[in-house]
Protein backbone atom coordinates (compact mmCIF):
# COMPACT_ATOMS: atom_id res chain seq x y z
CA UNK A 1 0.00 0.00 0.00
CA UNK A 2 1.22 3.63 -0.37
CA UNK A 3 -0.50 4.71 3.10
CA UNK A 4 0.71 3.34 6.35
CA UNK A 5 -2.01 0.71 6.63
CA UNK A 6 -2.43 2.31 10.68
CA UNK A 7 -3.61 4.73 8.96
CA UNK A 8 -5.77 3.40 6.25
CA UNK A 9 -7.76 1.28 9.54
CA UNK A 10 -8.11 4.97 11.39
CA UNK A 11 -9.41 7.02 8.50
CA UNK A 12 -10.43 5.18 5.11
CA UNK A 13 -11.69 1.33 6.09
CA UNK A 14 -13.92 2.95 8.36
CA UNK A 15 -15.14 5.20 5.06
CA UNK A 16 -15.36 2.21 3.25
CA UNK A 17 -17.55 -0.08 5.30
CA UNK A 18 -20.00 2.90 5.82
CA UNK A 19 -19.87 2.86 1.73
CA UNK A 20 -20.60 -0.03 0.87
CA UNK A 21 -22.86 -1.21 3.84
CA UNK A 22 -26.18 -0.98 1.64
CA UNK A 23 -24.57 -3.65 -0.50
CA UNK A 24 -23.56 -5.74 1.87
CA UNK A 25 -26.53 -5.49 4.02
CA UNK A 26 -29.00 -6.11 0.83
CA UNK A 27 -26.57 -9.29 0.81
CA UNK A 28 -24.58 -8.33 -2.30
CA UNK A 29 -20.89 -10.05 -2.44
CA UNK A 30 -18.11 -7.50 -2.66
CA UNK A 31 -15.24 -8.91 -4.49
CA UNK A 32 -12.18 -6.75 -4.10
CA UNK A 33 -9.53 -6.44 -7.35
CA UNK A 34 -5.67 -6.78 -6.39
CA UNK A 35 -3.05 -5.17 -8.03
CA UNK A 36 0.46 -5.88 -6.17
CA UNK A 37 0.89 -7.02 -2.22
CA UNK A 38 -2.56 -6.21 -0.46
CA UNK A 39 -1.48 -8.50 2.19
CA UNK A 40 -1.14 -5.94 4.93
CA UNK A 41 -4.75 -4.27 3.93
CA UNK A 42 -6.54 -7.39 3.90
CA UNK A 43 -7.93 -7.70 7.15
CA UNK A 44 -9.31 -4.07 7.01
CA UNK A 45 -11.13 -4.77 3.59
CA UNK A 46 -12.87 -7.99 5.73
CA UNK A 47 -13.47 -6.06 8.15
CA UNK A 48 -15.06 -3.66 6.46
CA UNK A 49 -17.09 -6.06 4.26
CA UNK A 50 -15.44 -6.89 1.40
CA UNK A 51 -16.21 -10.71 0.84
CA UNK A 52 -14.07 -12.19 -2.03
CA UNK A 53 -10.63 -11.00 -4.06
CA UNK A 54 -10.12 -10.65 -7.72
CA UNK A 55 -6.65 -10.36 -9.55
CA UNK A 56 -3.82 -11.53 -7.46
CA UNK A 57 -0.17 -10.81 -8.11
CA UNK A 58 1.83 -13.83 -6.55
CA UNK A 59 4.97 -12.37 -7.94
CA UNK A 60 4.65 -9.66 -5.59
CA UNK A 61 3.51 -11.26 -2.09
CA UNK A 62 0.01 -12.23 -2.34
CA UNK A 63 -0.16 -15.15 -0.45
CA UNK A 64 -3.03 -16.59 -1.90
CA UNK A 65 -3.22 -20.06 0.30
CA UNK A 66 -3.54 -18.36 2.94
CA UNK A 67 -6.19 -15.64 1.87
CA UNK A 68 -8.57 -18.73 0.51
CA UNK A 69 -8.52 -20.06 4.14
CA UNK A 70 -9.70 -16.72 5.18
CA UNK A 71 -13.79 -16.20 6.25
CA UNK A 72 -15.71 -12.87 5.45
CA UNK A 73 -16.56 -11.14 8.86
CA UNK A 74 -19.51 -13.58 9.42
CA UNK A 75 -17.66 -16.47 8.98
CA UNK A 76 -17.96 -17.83 5.29
CA UNK A 77 -15.88 -18.71 2.71
CA UNK A 78 -13.86 -16.32 0.73
CA UNK A 79 -15.72 -15.94 -3.23
CA UNK A 80 -12.05 -15.41 -4.69
CA UNK A 81 -11.72 -15.34 -9.13
CA UNK A 82 -8.28 -16.40 -9.35
CA UNK A 83 -5.82 -17.18 -11.93
CA UNK A 84 -2.83 -18.29 -13.36
CA UNK A 85 -0.33 -15.43 -13.52
CA UNK A 86 -0.60 -12.52 -16.67
CA UNK A 87 2.74 -11.50 -16.40
CA UNK A 88 4.70 -14.31 -15.40
CA UNK A 89 3.08 -18.18 -16.27
CA UNK A 90 1.48 -17.37 -19.01
CA UNK A 91 3.76 -15.38 -21.36
CA UNK A 92 7.12 -16.93 -20.01
CA UNK A 93 6.23 -20.25 -18.57
CA UNK A 94 5.54 -23.50 -20.12
CA UNK A 95 2.26 -25.06 -20.85
CA UNK A 96 3.69 -27.52 -18.16
CA UNK A 97 3.73 -24.62 -15.85
CA UNK A 98 0.54 -23.38 -16.63
CA UNK A 99 -0.95 -26.76 -15.69
CA UNK A 100 1.01 -26.66 -12.56
CA UNK A 101 -0.29 -23.18 -11.35
CA UNK A 102 -3.76 -24.34 -12.45
CA UNK A 103 -3.66 -27.60 -10.31
CA UNK A 104 -1.92 -25.00 -7.29
CA UNK A 105 -5.23 -22.66 -7.68
CA UNK A 106 -7.95 -25.58 -7.22
CA UNK A 107 -5.94 -27.52 -4.61
CA UNK A 108 -5.65 -24.57 -2.32
CA UNK A 109 -8.80 -22.66 -3.29
CA UNK A 110 -11.72 -22.33 -1.34
CA UNK A 111 -14.06 -25.61 -1.62
CA UNK A 112 -16.73 -23.16 -2.89
CA UNK A 113 -16.79 -19.90 -4.30
CA UNK A 114 -13.63 -20.37 -6.66
CA UNK A 115 -13.39 -19.02 -10.09
CA UNK A 116 -10.82 -19.20 -12.47
CA UNK A 117 -9.99 -16.79 -14.83
CA UNK A 118 -6.92 -14.92 -16.04
CA UNK A 119 -7.09 -11.80 -14.17
CA UNK A 120 -8.56 -8.73 -16.22
CA UNK A 121 -6.21 -9.18 -19.62
CA UNK A 122 -3.73 -11.59 -21.17
CA UNK A 123 -1.40 -9.70 -22.93
CA UNK A 124 0.21 -10.04 -26.46
CA UNK A 125 2.57 -12.21 -27.14
CA UNK A 126 1.65 -15.34 -24.63
CA UNK A 127 2.52 -18.43 -26.39
CA UNK A 128 -0.70 -20.69 -28.25
CA UNK A 129 0.23 -23.44 -26.24
CA UNK A 130 0.16 -21.70 -23.15
CA UNK A 131 -3.50 -20.35 -23.45
CA UNK A 132 -4.57 -23.37 -24.97
CA UNK A 133 -3.66 -25.06 -21.74
CA UNK A 134 -5.03 -22.39 -19.48
CA UNK A 135 -8.32 -23.19 -21.98
CA UNK A 136 -8.08 -26.34 -21.27
CA UNK A 137 -7.71 -26.48 -17.94
CA UNK A 138 -10.99 -24.32 -17.29
CA UNK A 139 -13.04 -26.93 -19.39
CA UNK A 140 -10.63 -29.63 -17.34
CA UNK A 141 -11.88 -27.95 -13.82
CA UNK A 142 -15.43 -26.95 -15.06
CA UNK A 143 -16.89 -30.67 -15.34
CA UNK A 144 -14.34 -32.03 -12.52
CA UNK A 145 -15.88 -32.12 -9.00
CA UNK A 146 -12.89 -31.09 -6.29
CA UNK A 147 -12.21 -33.80 -3.30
Amino acid sequence: PLINPKLLDAIWFPELARAIAPLVTAGITCVWHCDGNLMPMIPGLLEAGIAGFQGFQYEFGMDYEKICKMKTRDGRSLLIIGGVSVTQTLPLGKPADVKRELQWLVKYGPKRGLFLGASSSITPGVPWENLKTLVDGFLYYRDQARD
